[in-house]
């Protein structure tokens, strides 16, 4: 005997038994068969990830400064994955690259978050994989990301360095002055 089934859309995905009764002959009616049987299985579902939104902070990474960077992981599909970590792949900077984020259930989102100190400016392609299982075993997806990194500011150390120099000109001045005046 062969049937299909077929779950709801909201079904749950859970164990399911399906009582069933069989009752029957043999050709010569003189054999009757009659069995309540009882067939089990189970509902599996798939998880399906991906990328959200990749935030930087600051906004503009500069050279020489932590860099934090949080990208947003969404289970758009139907069942819970779990074991999720990401880890950031052919990025040359110093940091953590990798985040373990445990489960991520349906229609919710988690966050990944690195933190790097990159040593050059620049435009720099990287890819992000994301590793997770679901009731359908393990997977893994792998986007490619662009981090961009400005060169530090080194005004404001030049600044600082100037003021600096004119108080300590500045105070010498005046220190010398009333020295003279007391001398005097």
């Amino acid at each position: 005997m062969e049937f299909k089934l077929q779950l709801s859309q909201d079904a749950p995905a859970t164990s399911y038994n399906i009582p069933i009764q069989i009752m029957g002959f043999d050709e010569t009616e003189s054999i009757r068969i009659n069995s309540s049987e009882t067939i089990g299985f189970d509902a599996l579902t798939r998880a399906n990830l991906d990328i959200a939104s990749v935030k930087t902070e600051p906004v503009f990474g500069t050279t020489g400064d932590d860099l934090k960077l949080t990208v947003r992981i969404e289970n758009v599909g139907a069942g819970e994955a779990t074991s999720v970590k990401a880890s950031i792949q052919d990025l040359r900077f110093p940091g953590v690259k990798e985040a373990f984020i445990g489960k991520i259930k349906p229609d919710d989102d988690n966050p990944a978050v690195f933190t790097l100190l990159p040593d050059r400016s620049g435009n720099f392609d990287y890819v992000l994989r994301i590793d997770y299982e679901d009731d359908f075993g393990e997977h893994y997806i792998e986007e490619n990301l662009v981090l961009v990194v400005r060169p530090g500011d080194r005004r404001i150390v030049i600044i600082v360095f100037f003021l600096l120099a004119i108080g300590s000109v500045i105070f010498l001045y005046y220190w010398n002055r009333s020295k003279r005046e007391h001398s005097e």
